[in-house]
């Protein structure tokens, strides 16, 4: 099952249905995952824009600070107004892939490989106003084919894009071992620590 997707740039409402969409391909993984391995094989792959950021936990990307946002627009569509006034980041689809247990590839890379560039920002640096660099460029990966992951590396585009490009590498051997289900899945949030 994969997955290129583009989130509302300006809707957290509209974020958060397109993510069931999403968390949808996860379940057909679920379902398809038993004892049997011809069964067995499914793999969920999901990359795209989420216009959303990454839980904190162990992110190399300082919290946009959205007191200096200067963007009022901007803050609206990728920030929550709390209760007490402040503003706290959008980060419901990374949140629901983690309980869905899909995995970031660029966290496995950083926290299993050692490759602290992995989590690097692919967007952000183009904008005035709106809090500097982000990750909202990310992918999900199933339980397993994400153990496949050898590195990630984050192409710069400058000048060509407003985005940095995200390449994820894979072993072919790790890959066919994770099909087969020859290793338990990664649990749920075990990254996101």
């Amino acid at each position: 099952m994969t997955a290129a997707f583009h989130s509302s740039f300006c809707s957290p409402v509209g974020r958060a249905a397109e993510a069931y969409e999403l968390s949808a391909l996860a379940d057909k993984v679920k379902a398809q995952h038993g004892t049997d391995p011809e069964r067995s094989r499914a793999a969920c792959w999901l990359f795209g824009d989420t216009n959303e950021y990454p839980l904190p936990g162990g992110e190399s990307i300082p919290e946009i600070d959205w007191t200096t946002v200067t963007d009022l627009v901007h803050r609206r569509h990728r920030a929550l107004k709390q209760a007490d006034g402040t503003w706290r980041s959008c980060t419901m689809l990374d949140d629901l892939m983690l309980d869905c247990n899909m995995h970031d590839p660029a966290r496995f890379a950083a926290r299993r490989r050692a490759q602290r560039d992995a989590v690097a920002p692919t967007a952000g640096f183009a904008a005035v106003g709106q809090g500097g660099d982000s990750r909202i460029d990310r992918g999900y990966m199933d339980p397993w084919t994400v153990q496949a992951v050898l590195g990630v590396t984050v192409l710069d585009m400058t000048g060509l894009s407003d985005h940095h490009v995200l390449v994820v590498d894979l072993s072919h051997r790790k890959l066919i071992e994770a099909l087969r289900r020859a290793f338990p899945p990664l649990a749920a949030w075990d990254l996101a620590t």
